[in-house]
């Protein structure tokens, strides 16, 4: 794992944790945006990204590795996908480590049946084509600069089989710890309209076990809304900071349980 921290050294602490197949990158315009304010933390998960030739241990030991380098107290915890995951155990073995937690497209329920263990995530295809020019097709609608589709496209076929089949098993066959209830943080969970239905129910049991939990929906979303819209992600984080900081109250703020949708009036 690749650990790299941006902003002032004493600010309060936003922890971002890529999804599998990508990496530091896809934070970038997060990082711009918040290490003037705030201490920014970006890991790298082993097998990914620059790292791509450190074998994947397992979700409960990168996410004990990630727990062991993020000492104190995080004003932000954001996943995705893996990452989703990996904060989640995170969470599970830490209950007070942040009061807020955004949560994109988790997958904390075993895949019941064989169909979904077929039904992959759009995003994975370029892992198994190990296809750059598949891997820009994937990305080609997402709200990225095209240099940041380019080293998506890369760091897709860099992945190796032995971590690829390493991921997989985990993501297909993690179940949300019961201890995720004592979780004291107000959890986001998200999940894009578009995505396998595992995505969408993981995100709804995810919410409805946090003590203070919300789900959030995307239209047209194929794919994690943090991947394909990073800066309607960037603008929900920032707002909902902003918000926390401006409590009177540690339970002042309500979050409720309508959900966000995504349409076209707001997808920039």
């Amino acid at each position: 794992m690749i650990w790299k921290e941006y902003g002032p050294p004493e600010a309060p602490k936003v922890l971002l944790i890529h999804e599998l197949g990508t990496g530091e990158w896809m934070w970038q315009g997060h990082i711009d945006a918040l290490s003037g304010r705030y201490r920014v933390l970006t890991p790298t998960i082993s097998g990914c990204a620059e790292d791509w030739d450190s074998p994947f241990p397992g979700c409960e030991e990168e996410a004990e590795s990630m727990l062991e380098r993020c000492t104190g107290h995080l004003a932000a915890l954001c996943g995705v996908g893996l990452g989703a995951q990996l904060a989640a155990i995170m969470l599970c073995r830490s209950p007070g480590l942040t009061e807020l937690a955004l949560l994109d497209s988790p997958n904390v329920l075993p895949m019941q049946s064989g169909m979904e263990r077929m039904q992959l995530p759009l995003r994975w295809l370029p892992l198994l084509r190990r296809s750059q020019g598949f891997a820009l097709q994937c990305a080609r609608s997402w709200d990225r600069p095209a240099a940041e589709k380019e080293i998506y496209a890369q760091q897709q076929s860099r992945v190796t089989r032995e971590n690829w089949l390493a991921m997989r098993s985990a993501f297909a066959g993690f179940a949300l710890w019961d201890s995720f209830a004592d979780c004291t943080a107000r959890v986001y969970a998200s999940a894009g309209r578009e995505e396998p239905l595992y995505a969408l129910r993981s995100a709804g049991v995810l919410a409805a076990m946090a003590a203070n939990g919300s789900v959030d929906t995307f239209e047209e979303c194929p794919v994690p809304a943090a991947l394909c819209l990073p800066r309607m992600h960037l603008a929900r984080l920032r707002d909902l900071l902003e918000k926390k900081e401006k409590e009177n109250e540690p339970d002042g703020f309500e979050t409720g349980k309508q959900g966000y949708t995504l349409n076209e009036n707001n997808s920039r």
